[in-house]
């Protein structure tokens, strides 16, 4: 019976994933050296979800969590979601997106929270390099 158990759990985390990848109409994928920022899209319902990966470890596991963008200390938006171990997930509407792509100064301070843990992962993104992907991924995911 463990055996089973332990085949299922193996079939579900590499399934799982892949659907939830297939969902999304449209995806992008923002690499850095010290943080991985990935956006999909469902054109149907305007949702926009969001796996940011930041070098440091700042949760546990499904820890309620929160993402604050900055910008010349200026929020920029802040988002609630959920974060496993270094990695920060949330679904928002797109609206924000391309507002991102206007912003003057291009560096944005991202941090992480998790509510159970108390512990941040703060990390520099900067967003001149990736304006013009993020400009047609946010034309790319209207109806």
């Amino acid at each position: 019976m463990y055996q089973v158990f332990r085949s299922f759990c193996a079939l579900a985390s590499v399934i799982l994933p892949l659907q939830l990848a297939f969902a999304a109409d449209n995806n992008i994928r923002l690499v850095q050296s010290d943080l991985e920022l990935e956006l999909g899209c469902i054109k149907s319902t305007q949702a926009l979800s969001i796996a940011l990966t930041l070098p440091k470890v700042f949760a546990l596991s499904q820890d309620r969590s929160s993402l604050i963008i900055q910008n010349n200390n200026h929020v920029v938006a802040k988002l609630s979601g959920e974060a496993s171990i270094r990695k920060f997930t949330s679904e928002t509407n797109i609206d924000w997106l391309q507002s991102l792509t206007e912003l003057e100064n291009a560096e944005l301070t991202l941090e992480a929270i998790s509510f159970r843990t108390g512990n941040t992962a703060i990390s520099q993104f900067n967003l001149e390099k990736h304006k013009n992907n993020i400009s047609a991924f946010s034309a790319s995911c209207k109806l």
